[in-house]
């Protein structure tokens, strides 16, 4: 189980070797099944996006960028802090609240009142968090366009890095998966790690 697929893009063969195909023809080959809830955990309530507003200490306030009209499923996060902070000041705490080495401010001179979030790469979502009210957005992998369109909106960004703006789902997996008797939790620290540095 992992929140990220195996593979983003597969070719039409599954062969052996240090492809992403040859990561499936493992798992086929030892008859193991890969169940990867990515998007899925991102959406769901209790999810990345839920649990991110919590690591931030943020009060619950709504759901923004709908991904499924008839249920209405959000991809987004909104969460209140209980008291405004300058955008730096809420900057470092995002790096100290969620153990970044750094994190990138877009810093509009705006005080963090309502924050967005999306875990992972939601750069391209920063006008949806402006539109549902959020001053502050908080996501990961932002290009540097994404960072002059906020400065034109206005909306504070802040870039914490893919990693860590996901990581402690896999905590939620294990505590799930532990209330199960017949199964046996094996959790690989060696995978759980990022592999970017700053420097």
């Amino acid at each position: 189980m992992s929140h990220h697929p195996i593979f983003f893009k597969l070719g039409k063969t599954v062969n052996p070797g240090l492809t992403p195909e040859g990561k499936l023809f493992k798992l086929i080959e030892n008859n193991i099944a890969a169940i990867c809830l990515h998007t899925n955990m991102d959406i769901a309530i209790g999810g990345v996006n839920d649990m991110l507003i919590a690591k931030l200490s943020l009060t619950p306030a709504g759901a923004f960028s709908v991904t499924n009209e008839e249920f209405g499923n959000c991809i987004g996060r909104i969460g209140k802090l209980g008291s405004p902070m300058s955008a730096i000041d809420f900057a470092a705490h995002v790096r100290d609240a969620l153990g970044c080495d750094a994190v990138k401010l877009c810093d509009t001179g705006a005080e963090v009142h309502v924050v967005g979030v999306v875990g992972g790469a939601g750069g391209s979502l920063a006008p949806e968090a402006l539109a549902a009210g959020c001053d502050t957005y908080v996501t990961s992998e932002v290009k540097h366009h994404q960072y002059l369109e906020a400065m034109e909106l206005g909306v504070n960004l802040i870039d914490a890095g893919h990693y860590h703006t996901e990581r402690f789902i896999t905590d939620r997996f294990v505590r799930v998966l532990s209330k199960f008797d017949e199964l046996t939790v094996l959790r690989s620290v060696t995978l759980d790690r990022d592999i970017v540095k700053v420097v």
